[in-house]
């Protein structure tokens, strides 16, 4: 059993991932998407037939705030392998899951290496790990981030909808799990990171912008009700 420390101040939450699997060698449905960082910047991802590019909005073109990878092959299952200039690990293999409606555009980074036959053959015709998916960075399509701007922070949340995204236990269990065994190492940090995206997609879903820089206390607002409490605070445990 793996048990990790309650963090009340940073909430457990969780999202179910969804996964539209498109098909062979296909890229993303568009070519533009965005993130919102830990820090609080933009990244826009921008997808063409042989490379992704990734900038800051508002430091496009700045050298050391960009990186260009070029898609140097397709294989199924989604997955694609691109080669860096930037990182130790030369290849990268994502797997690309995109919604079913096309808001969002999760890229799961599968597995590095300095070779790339051998990243190819060691993923081709095999399914992806599904703990892989909680490394998942979500990106949203130009039309979600301007519905974004316009929705309603953290401070806003109803209980019913804190409620629905503190339900995470019955879906990460097993993900945290295998992660933990074939990453013995893993430190609690990575894990809450996990997450915390978990907590935002869930967020999302239900029309909040959990990256709104607003200030609120669940504890506080909510320190009435035992049964929220309880679930805010206690320790997480599988």
């Amino acid at each position: 059993m793996y048990k990790l420390p309650t963090r009340p101040s940073r909430l457990a939450l969780i999202a179910l991932l969804f996964v539209s699997l498109y098909g062979f060698g296909q890229l993303p449905t568009a070519d533009t998407w965005f993130m919102h960082t830990m820090g609080g910047d933009l990244r826009k991802a921008t997808f063409s037939k042989d490379a992704v590019l990734f900038e800051y909005v508002g430091r496009e073109g700045d050298p050391k705030m960009t990186e260009k990878m070029s898609v140097e092959k397709r294989l199924d299952n989604n997955l694609i392998l691109v080669k860096s200039e930037k990182k130790s690990n030369k290849y990268i293999l994502f797997q690309l899951a995109e919604a079913e409606d096309g808001s969002r555009l999760d890229i799961i980074p599968v597995e590095m290496g300095n070779e790339a036959k051998a990243l190819a053959a060691n993923n081709e015709n095999h399914a992806v790990a599904e703990w892989k998916s909680l490394m998942a960075q979500s990106w949203y399509s130009p039309a979600q981030i301007e519905q974004l701007e316009k929705a309603p922070g953290l401070d806003e949340v109803s209980r019913e909808d804190l409620m629905t995204s503190l339900q995470w236990r019955d879906e990460l269990a097993q993900k945290l799990e295998a992660y933990f065994e074939a990453n013995p190492d893993a430190n609690q940090f990575i894990v809450y990171r996990f997450i915390d995206g978990f907590r935002n997609r869930k967020l999302v879903e239900l029309g909040y912008n959990p990256f709104k820089r607003v200030v609120f206390n669940f504890e506080e607002k909510f320190k009435d009700d035992p049964e929220l409490i309880k679930l805010l605070t206690e320790e997480v445990k599988f």
